[in-house]
């Protein structure tokens, strides 16, 4: 049997706008009481109109604290409308230091008792103005019971932070976090396993920490890339109030001292400069002490040694090639032996215009470099002041060694008074050096015992 079904036009069902008048007004009454008393994820227009009067009467008024008092007698919700504003603005001067006392007005002395809203509040203050908070301990404490294991949380991050409260929630929350990384762990990957947000200063603390503590954990000697990063930004406060520079000039330094026993490593003699500048300037110099500050005079002394040690291998690269093999070997270790046997105090470089060039661009200062000029030959003169007052001067071709003592023959040398000399001003006479010695036959002993007979230094291990 057949079956036919004839399909009947169904008319699209309509309601009354005087149906829906009733609800529709209720619900909107609703969100509009919410939106004053919590606002919106993005904040409503009304929500942010409000907010924009309040900051401009905190703007305008005599004493901002005073005005935050009356704020909150008149004010309904008053207290996200404030700490949105603290997110936004904070550091400005019409905003009063957000201390303990105001953290508890705002947010209650118990960050158990918060609702969703609160703490995504919370949290969000916490990660964007991690660095400039008084009450920052006060924060992280309440939310470390806000994300507290008991509860249910929705939310891209909000469940992560419930299982790493104890680590991401303290005011050292990113160096937790960077020493938690395991080995070959990225920052990325650290990020998103503790739900750390991408902008804020809480993010940007645990990147220079990550660099920091990767530069802490590399083999000893080793370069890593993370160099370069912190170099580009050595200028911004990382940890302990000092600079990212100072903060990885610190670490070079201490690991040195405890691992290397006080020999650097070629490598990073190179980063001394490049990551703050050259120690030798002195305490009473002002860029000294914006990268020197926290060093003793010990650490001092040891990055001192560092900047000698790269100039003596930046003039052991220009002397190659313009003597014998033998005599290259024989000069590089005369000099090395000098600088092991710690007998160098200061050295500075002398470089013909081509030779200056071939220096990294941090090295041509005045502590390191001055120009030589008038020379017929590119030559390069190293000047080494030693222990017991003794100056020595070596050159690359056939110059000769001399030596001085108390008394340099160029006035301002040492004093860096000048960047620039002519090659006659240095190549003084042999009838004028006390010391004179041609590289030739056994000069190396000739020159140690002269030195003794001329100035009797006290120099236990110089040559035998």
């Amino acid at each position: 049997m057949r079956l036919e079904l004839t399909t009947l036009n169904v008319s699209t069902p309509s309601l009354g706008g005087s149906i829906l008048k009733r609800p529709l007004t209720s619900l909107n009454g609703i969100k509009k009481r919410n939106e004053e008393r919590w606002g919106t994820s993005k904040g409503s227009p009304l929500f942010e109109n409000r907010k924009e009067r309040l900051r401009q009467r905190l703007q305008d008024a005599r004493n901002p604290l005073k005005e935050i008092k009356k704020i909150q007698a008149t004010e309904v919700g008053w207290q996200r409308l404030l700490i949105s504003l603290y997110v936004e603005s904070y550091g400005q001067d019409w905003l009063p230091p957000f201390d303990n006392h105001l953290a508890v007005e705002m947010f209650g002395p118990d960050g158990a008792r918060w609702n969703p809203s609160r703490r995504r509040q919370a949290s969000q203050l916490f990660f964007q103005r991690f660095d400039e908070l008084p009450a920052l301990r006060f924060l992280a404490r309440q939310l470390r019971s806000a994300f507290d294991s008991g509860k249910s949380e929705r939310g891209r991050n909000a469940g992560v932070w419930v299982r790493v409260r104890n680590t991401i929630f303290q005011s050292d929350g990113p160096q937790q976090i960077a020493a938690s990384a395991a080995e070959g762990e990225t920052l990325a990957d650290l990020m998103i396993s503790h739900g750390v947000p991408e902008k804020g200063q809480f993010s940007e603390k645990l990147r220079q920490v990550y660099l920091l503590e990767t530069l802490q954990r590399c083999s000893y000697g080793s370069e890593p890339t993370v160099l370069d990063e912190i170099e580009n930004e050595r200028e911004k406060v990382a940890i302990d109030s000092l600079k990212l520079g100072e903060a990885a000039l610190r670490i070079l330094i201490t690991r040195v001292e405890s691992e290397g026993r006080r020999q650097w490593p070629d490598g990073w003699r190179n980063w001394i400069v490049r990551l703050g500048c050259d120690p030798r300037m002195g305490r009473h110099n002002a860029e000294d002490a914006k990268w020197w500050g926290w060093a003793t005079q010990s650490q001092r002394n040891l990055a001192i040694q560092g900047i000698i040690g790269l100039s003596l291998q930046f003039f052991f690269d220009f002397l190659d090639g313009t003597v014998s093999v033998h005599q290259w070997e024989e000069r590089r270790e005369f000099l090395q032996d000098l600088f092991n046997s710690g007998k160098i105090c200061d050295a500075r470089l002398v470089l013909n215009q081509q030779c200056m060039k071939s220096l990294p661009t941090k090295m041509r200062d005045k502590w390191n470099t001055a120009s030589l000029r008038s020379t017929t030959e590119d030559a390069c003169i190293i000047s080494l002041h030693c222990i017991n007052d003794i100056y020595i001067l070596e050159e690359t071709h056939s110059y000769g060694l001399r030596a001085f003592h108390r008394t340099f023959p160029v006035k301002g040398f040492w004093e860096r008074s000048r960047s620039e000399y002519r090659d006659n001003e240095l190549r003084i006479s042999p009838s004028n050096c006390p010391v004179f010695i041609r590289h030739s036959g056994d000069w190396v002993r000739n020159f140690h015992n002269k030195l003794r007979r001329t100035f009797h230094p006290e120099w236990s291990n110089i040559g035998s």
